[in-house]
């Protein structure tokens, strides 16, 4: 049994081939890496979205998508927006501020997790948001572990309320009571959207709904 198989190490191949006679499941919420239906032979559906959310699993999200950046012409890298170019597209001042006026405005001052194109682009907007007052910090993978680990702790302990990162907190992060999410970083890979809303979408006591603005 493979967990997250969509990650499709290269040590799974070769487990195949090594045991022909197996049988492998494979499990995953997002299975759409591609390469995977040379891998396993059939798709079993054990629910969609919309069936977890019905049956109370995930809360119902409100989408607003108040602003969309000019991708047009920019280069499409192994399947997605080249990082570079699209940093050009999304990271300018008329962009940032309404990503800051947004939330201000539809947030409800609700625990965010916010994803950015890069680290450069991560900082600039958490340092906008602390312009205004707001509580926010950044993370990302050049940090040393114990002030990541202290940072998304003053998260989970709500001194922080919006966190940025990159791609550190779209699997695997659990703090269901983040409910909120800023989506400043577009994407043609639909399994990086779900796992990110994913990060708002878990039931908690404290919620009914999830809020995504989707920029």
């Amino acid at each position: 049994i493979i967990d997250g198989c969509h990650v499709a190490y290269g040590i799974h191949r070769k487990m195949m081939t090594a045991l022909p006679n197996a049988v492998f499941i494979g499990l995953s919420a997002t299975p759409f890496s591609k390469g995977l239906g040379k891998m396993y032979s059939k798709l079993v559906v054990g629910a969609t979205t919309v069936d977890l959310t019905d049956k109370g699993y995930l809360v119902p999200a409100k989408v607003f998508a108040p602003s969309k950046p000019d991708l047009s012409k920019v280069r499409i890298v192994r399947g997605d927006y080249d990082e570079k170019e699209l940093l050009s597209r999304v990271d300018k001042p008329k962009l940032v501020a309404d990503i800051v006026e947004t939330w201000i405005k539809r947030g409800e001052n609700r625990p965010t997790i916010g994803f950015a194109v890069n680290v450069l682009h991560s900082q600039h907007l958490c340092e906008k948001f602390k312009e205004q007052g707001i509580r926010a910090e950044h993370i990302d993978a050049y940090m040393s572990s114990k002030d990541r680990d202290r940072i998304v702790q003053d998260f989970k302990d709500g001194y922080i309320k919006v966190l940025f990162n990159v791609g550190i907190l779209d699997k695997g992060f659990d703090h269901p009571e983040a409910s909120c999410l800023i989506m400043a970083r577009p994407t043609r890979s639909l399994m990086l959207y779900i796992q990110q809303a994913g990060r708002v979408l878990r039931t908690h006591d404290t919620k009914t709904d999830a809020i995504i603005l989707d920029h």
